[in-house]
């Protein structure tokens, strides 16, 4: 085998719940790494998002590649990564539906359009988005008891407080942080800035 350099991703500090506990990861990967660079002096790339935002020092590493770290997400804030202010991407949903029994909406938002991700609530329960209100040119904070419950392929059941609940008529948009925007920012066609810009992804155009 041929070296022309390492990349790593430090995966398992997805775990993290605060930035100390980070910390603690990133700082045995990067030792690790400088022990590589002792024996293969080759460029190294690091690519977690957590690590890369919080990391002041990163050793021999020659790159970082954190593609987390242009949108930030949900699960990003629990991390510790950033805080809600920082999270740039939220995935606009139609209801097309409402259960007031259930106090729950059906949207036009499912697997297809978030990802396979979850966090868990205090009780333990999988959730797959957190929903936040939009006014004028930006999203404020998370709106409270209202998360994405659960996802099929195209549509998504939304756990609302009764307040909420009653505000949302069917073919209003809901907005929805994603737990992982990973998915999201590549499954998506185009991004719609808060000044009604339109983006189109990238990938799309490239022939």
């Amino acid at each position: 085998m041929i070296f022309t350099g390492f990349y790593t991703h430090a995966g398992h500090s997805y775990y993290s719940r605060s930035k100390d506990e980070i910390e603690v990861i990133s700082k045995k990967v990067i030792k690790a790494l400088r022990e590589l660079v002792s024996h293969y002096n080759y460029p190294i790339c690091f690519g977690d998002t957590p690590s890369c935002s919080i990391l002041e020092d990163f050793g021999d590493v020659t790159e970082i590649s954190p593609g987390n770290f242009v949108f930030y997400d949900w699960i990003q804030t629990k991390i510790g990564s950033c805080s809600i202010k920082d999270i740039s991407v939220v995935m606009a949903c139609p209801v097309v539906a409402k259960y007031e029994s259930r106090c729950e909406l059906l949207v036009h938002g499912g697997a297809v359009h978030f990802s396979k991700d979850f966090d868990l609530d205090d009780d333990g329960n999988p959730y797959y988005g957190q929903v936040v209100t939009f006014n004028d040119d930006s999203w404020k904070p998370v709106i409270e008891d209202c998360y994405l419950k659960s996802i099929s392929q195209e549509h998504g059941i939304v756990k609302c407080s009764p307040d909420f609940f009653n505000r949302i008529k069917v073919t209003d948009f809901i907005y929805i942080f994603p737990i992982h925007s990973c998915l999201t920012a590549d499954l998506m066609g185009r991004y719609l800035t808060t000044e009604g810009e339109s983006i189109t992804h990238l990938s799309k155009n490239y022939k």
